[in-house]
């Protein structure tokens, strides 16, 4: 993917651009929610309505075109939003500032269909439509055109990615399957940051962040040329306090995080056509989080992060283009318990989650013009990746898999008002026989700024490593035997698969200053892979356990008979359950509405909203006892994101967003409806667009909610100011 395309890339197509991410509301919370915005904008926005009109009657058709950027990531061909096989939502940096948002996973609350929660024993999680639960693995997710997501448990380290919502130029997500681009695991959609060009910053600046919840974060940004070299380098050093212990008997679930992020990078002009690009990320973490559910100290969660990024590009012709790409990304994590006295029947148990990961890539990609109509990329990829952890890989050492991509798109304009988009993706994973996922899409043009896109796929989902060879075991301190063992892989997984059709709609009105993008779509799941409990013990009622026991486990961990947050005195009990990866027999289908705009005037600002309807079917037989699934999709979500300037230059944003409620599967709960009202002002100092300012930002205004669980991980109230200067 051009995630810096070349000069002849950016020109040969100008196209409108998307501007922005969604906000969603259910339909009686939405028209509330606006209603508050509206009533805090109208009075602001009054004063400026005279000036405000005569500047947008100098606002041309043409402005409003040029305003809306390219796409990247729908099919790796640089393409106008209506042009696209697929949906792509885009934020921008101005929508990114304007949230108020300091993590880079709460921006995906803007996006329709999108599902955040956080929690305090994993990073938080980011899904599409539903059937999340805690490792979430069913997004793709790249930086600059690159997977980040853990080969383990197919999840993604939000918060220690070594790169800041600073560096972040925008974010692109396809809202739906795209294996036919980035293969396997792009199975619910796909995730590209694509960070700031050095060509495009000179100088240097700093910013302060500091509020309540030992908020802090200290960050500086340096950029500079020298003769055909442009290079950027950001720090940043950050902490909160995220969750607080809620002295509750053998519970503590309190997090107190602390990373420090470089991100450094630089681009080299080697002649007129070629150019070579370094990127360098390297994240530290040093978190304190309490036991799961233990009357211990809290202990320290700790972890580095490698990424490093070399490519070569050669623009050889007008919207034409060669480029080799090696890509390392790397994680090494410490999470160990103090001994657990009371959870072996004698002996304290060892609990350490520490674990290993690496991924190297190596791509090749040609993008070539035939001609103004058709358009064309193709290319393959040679990936190797590995993982070590003793808790979850007992007594197996390193796991590595080594697996290969190849992959064509072609964009052809075969009649004036009528656009195909055709390619697909063959790839041979480690865990998995060869798959094909194709896709095709029709573009039918009524008007040249209106689209109807007709669109259908299929996408595949691999086993990851956990899911497929994992053997989790909680040994004695002492070494004499296993006092449990949690998560085992007994079967040969199928990989999971989605088929998928949509109808879209995408228009751009540029007399109303407003963007449109709705879609229709049904999705047919097969072969989910779910966990379930199962028993080596012959006496029990439950399945039993099809893994051969571990040598060593003859003594069973301590268990909890009733619920400890209501008896104090649980009755504790001796077990041999484990808890097994399988495909679920039968079909699941989710079918939905999702709807975005982007709309713009003078006298009101900017609104970015979205809306989604979902239902999810799982009334086959053979997903009877499989209750849990049909919660697992809200029926509705929506986010509203509103930006004004004010005089004496100041801006005001504020963002509203609703979630039905829902079930989070496995290591979640229930999670109850919630509405979430952030509110952010701006003063600017100096020009505006040197980015200086002096900002105060509210979050949760509405107050604390739960999230992934309806008991143990509320969101409270926060406040904090930020300073930014540049020079």
């Amino acid at each position: 993917m051009h995630e810096r395309s070349s000069v002849y890339t950016k020109g040969i197509q100008r196209a409108p651009r998307q501007g922005g991410v969604m906000v969603s509301l259910n339909p009686s919370t939405t028209f509330h929610l606006l209603g508050r915005l509206l009533l805090l904008g109208i009075p602001l926005a009054w004063a400026q309505t005279a000036c405000a009109q005569s500047a947008w009657a100098a606002v041309t058709e043409a402005d409003f075109f040029d305003d809306l950027p390219v796409v990247l990531t729908a099919s790796r061909i640089t393409q106008s939003p209506l042009d696209a096989p697929a949906p792509v939502t885009v934020i921008d940096r101005e929508m990114i500032r304007a949230s108020g948002f300091t993590e880079i996973h709460d921006l995906f609350r803007l996006v329709p269909g999108f599902l955040v929660a956080e929690w305090p024993w994993g990073p938080p999680n980011v899904i599409n439509f539903g059937m999340g639960d805690a490792r979430s693995g069913r997004l793709q997710v790249l930086i600059d055109g690159h997977s980040v997501y853990n080969p383990f448990s197919g999840r993604v380290e939000w918060q220690e990615l070594p790169i800041r919502i600073d560096d972040i130029e925008r974010i692109e997500v396809v809202r739906g399957q795209n294996a036919s681009a980035y293969g396997a695991n792009s199975f619910q959609g796909v995730v590209n940051l694509i960070t700031r060009n050095p060509n495009t910053e000179k100088g240097y600046s700093a910013s302060l962040t500091v509020g309540n919840r030992d908020i802090r974060e200290y960050a500086g940004r340096f950029a500079g040329v020298s003769g055909n070299l442009n290079w950027r380098l950001s720090l940043s050093d950050r902490t909160a306090l995220n969750y607080q212990d809620l002295a509750t008997e053998r519970y503590g679930g309190g997090e107190s995080i602390h990373y420090q992020v470089l991100n450094g990078q630089a681009d080299y002009q080697l002649n007129v056509t070629d150019r070579l690009h370094v990127q360098l990320g390297l994240s530290r973490v040093d978190d304190t989080v309490s036991a799961l559910g233990y009357d211990v100290a809290p202990y320290p969660r700790t972890g580095d992060n490698l990424l490093l990024q070399v490519s070569w590009q050669r623009a050889y012709a007008p919207g034409s283009e060669l480029a080799l790409r090696y890509f390392h990304y790397s994680r090494n994590s410490s999470e160990h318990y103090p001994d657990q006295t009371d959870w072996g029947p004698v002996l304290p148990v060892t609990v350490d989650f520490g674990m290993t990961m690496f991924r190297d890539d190596l791509e090749f990609q040609q993008t070539h013009t035939f001609s103004p109509e058709l358009l064309g990329v193709w290319g393959g990829v040679l990936r190797r990746e590995g993982v070590e952890s003793a808790h979850y890989l007992y007594e197996q050492g390193e796991e590595t898999g080594f697996q290969w991509q190849t992959f064509g798109n072609l964009s052809w304009q075969f009649a004036p008002k009528w656009n195909l988009n055709a390619g697909g993706m063959l790839e041979r994973h480690y865990l998995t026989d060869t798959l094909f996922s194709p896709r095709m899409a029709l573009n039918f043009h009524p008007a040249a700024n209106q689209t109807f896109r007709l669109s259908a796929g299929r996408a595949y989902r691999a086993p990851t490593i956990m899911n497929a060879r994992t053997l989790e075991t909680f040994p004695l301190s002492d070494g004499s035997g296993i006092a449990d063992v949690g998560y085992v892989s007994p079967y040969a997984l199928e990989p999971e698969q989605v088929d998928s059709v949509e109808i879209g709609y995408v228009a751009t009105f540029p007399q109303w200053g407003l963007h449109l993008d709705t879609r229709l779509f049904s999705e047919r799941y097969q072969n989910y892979i779910d966990d379930r409990s199962c028993d080596w013990d012959p006496a029990s009622n439950t399945q039993g356990c099809v893994r051969e026991r571990p040598a060593g486990y003859d003594h069973y961990l301590a268990i909890i008979a009733t619920d400890p947050f209501t008896d104090p005195n649980a009755r504790i009990y001796e077990s041999q359950k484990a808890y097994e990866f399988y495909n679920i027999a039968g079909d699941i289908r989710i079918d939905g509405i999702q709807l975005q705009l982007d709309w713009r005037q003078p006298w009101l600002g900017r609104i970015v909203f979205g809306q989604t309807f979902n239902r999810i079917d799982v009334s086959s037989a053979a997903l009877a006892g499989e209750r849990d699934l049909n919660r697992s999709v809200p029926m509705h979500t929506s986010s509203l994101l509103w930006m004004r300037d004010l005089p004496w230059d100041t801006t005001v944003s504020a963002g509203a967003y609703y979630v039905d409620d829902m079930k989070w599967l496995n290591d979640g709960d229930w999670q109850p409806d919630y509405r979430k009202l952030d509110l952010r002002l701006a003063k600017h100092l100096g020009k505006r667009d040197s980015g200086d300012e002096l900002a105060v930002t509210f979050q949760n205004l509405t107050g604390k909610y739960p999230e992934f669980h309806y008991l143990l991980f509320t969101a409270e109230r926060r406040a904090f100011a930020t300073l930014r200067a540049s020079w």
